[in-house]
């Protein structure tokens, strides 16, 4: 029975027991992957998660069967952990279970509707899903219905109705709880338990479609586009392709999400990464029902249509699409794998296809510009992945300034090229005026273009280099237009610098000391939220100017080799400060106040003399990994009165030393978490000696330790908690 909660069990055992093995994998919903022939992707997933090894797509089932379980063969004496969810033919099972390869200690849960087949599988341990009792269904819908375990005085009643007719389905508990959420009207009530009475006999697609009934209309159209095209897929990308549609995606979604027909999660393992879009089967199958029947907008997403578009070609696509879709396929004529978007113009007038949505993988490929016949116009992310471009487009190529990337269109550009020679946008009518997210990764740039600081609208910037490919020094960054494009990107929030050169000065201010190599962030950055500067050469001083700066929450600096001096004038407002392989910092100066501070972490910085100036008063978080440097009389008698102090260092398993510390008596609280492995790789042992003291239920920092593959809190029942930390 679907909707009985086997997906949730099963999710509940993998991540409870998952870190007790060597290696886990969790392939969602296989049905729906075979559907769509990506059964040798799943394999691939499996060696990732199991083994570590990166592999392209196999081109055919069989090879990935046979290279997957000769992998797993040779790691025999690992313990694996697998869960194949929702399989509904043996197939599936031979491609994916490999039993006879796995260690005999490791475990592979498989979830099915259809027990025929486990039987020819020769599946003998088996678990049938009861329904939820009633105690537990009550408990369930009220979660949903009144945010609380229990039904709110004088509902009693109906709950139980309810209850009733969902048969002990979590399901249906859930969807037709978040449908009367929110509402007191007993009156209302009672018509949505009789109209679930008359759809009921109907099955439960029936009885859920009371709830997409309900919808608004721009809501019910995300519904189904979410059904059709975006489970599994990135919210992120999803809400920028249904917001180039015209919808209020992010309102849209948080009330799908709330009447619990859209869900939310991460890839199954991790804590985090990047949010997807998830939605019950049953959910799904009804949405693509209901899209079917519709005329207009058309919905191309079955797999055996997806499937005949792949020989036809891009540019057959383009002008044959009759409909909205959402594909990938690889491209004869230009050599490259293709995603993209497209759906057809609501323009009666007008019979063009419009591309929302365009990814380019180019590795091998000669290609030298974006073929003029790809249109452009209306698009509102390009990813370009390790292309040689020389440019963007072909100079034929007609735009204008109110043309090229019309507003509100443009919400995201983000690019990976690699081996630009010129310009990034050939003259000022090709620039995006409106975008607000620019990411250039593992790029190779002779010059940045003298127009970014034109994108007034601009949030994110994002630029990534490589070093390997710039110690040549024609492609460096000329430091000093690169600065002044910069102050002028007052809209920005995030700020993101990785691995390149600057021929010369960043100067974010009004500083022409061009001997200096000063960075600083003055008042043109007002916005400016995050700062993540990583490996950029001649950068030996950094100023930010808290007053000008009233925004800044996250800084970190990674890997600054000439790095010798930050100084925070008047910072008030971080709330994450982290300094990683600066070898030659010496100083953190500056008269500024870190009260605010939640996490600091100061790691491999061997010269720093100097690590917490007078003005700093609390210190809440992790210290650093060279314990043996900082605790000692200068690391506390440099603090004026602190409160709490909250450092991790990592252990050997026989160590038994245990650092003298010299504390000042305003200092309440301090723990020093050491980080053991056992060298049998058994479980973590996280001992921790306190200094000083502690009242029972005094509220204290405390820390999680994490291990090579483990997470593990350190609990004391005499604390409250005050905080968590990963490290």
């Amino acid at each position: 029975m679907g909707g009985s909660g086997k997906t949730t069990l099963a999710k509940e055992l993998f991540n409870r027991r998952r870190l007790k093995y060597n290696g886990s994998c969790f392939l969602s919903d296989v049905r729906e992957a075979s559907a769509k022939g990506e059964l040798t992707t799943l394999q691939t997933k499996i060696l990732k998660d199991l083994v570590n090894e990166d592999h392209s797509n196999f081109q055919s089932i069989a090879e990935g069967t046979t290279y997957v379980r000769h992998r797993l063969e040779s790691a025999s004496h690992s313990r694996f952990f697998m869960v194949l969810d929702n399989i509904d033919d043996l197939d599936q099972l031979d491609a994916l279970l490999f039993e006879d390869a796995l260690g005999s200690d490791s475990l592979v849960i498989v979830t099915t509707r259809d027990e025929r087949v486990l039987t020819r599988a020769r599946i003998t341990v088996r678990y049938s899903l009861k329904k939820m009792d009633r105690h537990h269904a009550i408990e369930l819908f009220s979660w949903h219905a009144f945010n609380q375990p229990n039904p709110v005085n004088g509902f009693e009643d109906l709950v139980d109705s309810f209850v009733h007719l969902c048969g002990g389905l979590p399901l249906s508990l859930k969807v037709l709880g978040g449908h009367v959420s929110g509402s007191n009207d007993m009156n209302y009530w009672q018509l949505v338990l009789e109209k679930v009475r008359k759809r009921l006999p109907d099955g439960i697609k029936q009885t859920l479609k009371i709830s997409f009934d309900a919808l608004d209309n721009e809501e019910k159209q995300i519904f189904l586009d979410i059904a059709c095209f975006f489970i599994g897929k990135s919210k992120s990308m999803a809400t920028k392709i249904l917001k180039g549609s015209g919808w209020s995606a992010e309102l849209a979604l948080q009330n799908l999400k709330d009447k619990c027909l859209v869900e939310e999660g991460y890839e199954v393992g991790y804590a985090y990464g990047e949010v997807v879009l998830r939605m019950h089967d049953h959910l799904r199958d009804l949405g693509r029902e209901i899209a079917d029947d519709l005329s207009h907008p058309r919905r191309l997403w079955h797999p055996q249509f997806l499937k005949s578009l792949e020989s036809k070609g891009f540019q057959n696509i383009l002008t044959e699409t009759n409909g909205r879709c959402f594909h990938s396929i690889f491209d004869p004529s230009m050599s490259c794998k293709i995603t993209y978007f497209v759906e057809k113009s609501n323009n009666s007038a007008d019979t063009s296809t419009v591309l929302l949505w365009l990814e380019l993988d180019l590795k091998g490929n000669k290609l030298k510009s974006i073929p003029s016949w790809i249109p452009l116009q209306n698009l509102q992310y390009l990813r370009i992945v390790d292309g040689r471009l020389k440019k963007l487009w072909q100079d034929d190529l007609q735009v204008s300034s109110s043309s090229w990337i019309p507003p509100p269109i443009l919400q995201s550009l983000m690019s990976t090229i690699r081996g630009i020679k010129k310009r990034l946008f050939q003259s000022d009518a090709e620039v995006p005026f409106e975008l607000k997210e620019l990411l250039l990764e593992t790029i190779i740039l002779r010059e940045l273009p003298n127009t970014l600081g034109m994108l007034n609208h601009l949030e994110k910037l994002v630029l990534k280099g490589r070093y390997s490919d710039i110690s040549n020094s024609n492609f460096l960054i000329e430091g000093r237009s690169f600065s002044e494009s910069l102050r002028k990107l007052s809209s920005l929030r995030s700020l993101i610098l990785w691995d390149f050169c600057l021929s010369g000065e960043l100067a974010l201010s009004d500083s022409r000391d061009s001997t200096s190599f000063q960075t600083s962030i003055d008042r043109s950055m007002s916005c400016l939220q995050t700062i993540h500067i990583r490996g950029v050469k001649l950068t030996s001083k950094l100023l930010i100017d808290g007053e000008h700066c009233p925004s800044l929450e996250y800084l970190r600096l990674d890997s600054m080799e000439n790095l010798v001096e930050v100084n925070l004038s008047l910072v008030t407002t971080l709330n994450s400060f982290k300094l990683v392989f600066c070898k030659k910092l010496k100083t953190i100066s500056g008269n500024f106040d870190l009260g605010n501070l939640e996490t600091l972490s100061i790691k491999k910085c061997g010269e720093l003399e100097e690590r917490f100036p007078s003005e700093f008063t609390t210190v809440i978080g992790r210290a650093v990994d060279e314990a043996e440097s900082i605790l000692n009389e200068n690391f506390f008698s440099s603090l004026i009165s602190p409160e709490a102090v909250t450092m991790h260092r990592p252990m050997s398993e026989n160590s038994k030393r245990e650092e003298s510390v010299k504390t000042p008596e305003s200092l309440s609280a301090i723990i020093i978490c050491a980080l053991v492995q056992s060298s049998s790789g058994g479980e973590i042992k996280t001992p921790i000696t306190r200094w000083r003291s502690f009242a029972p239920g005094e509220r204290i920092v405390t820390i999680v330790l994490t291990g090579r593959k483990s997470v593990y809190k350190s609990h004391s029942p005499d604390f409250n908690l005050d905080c968590f930390m990963l490290n």
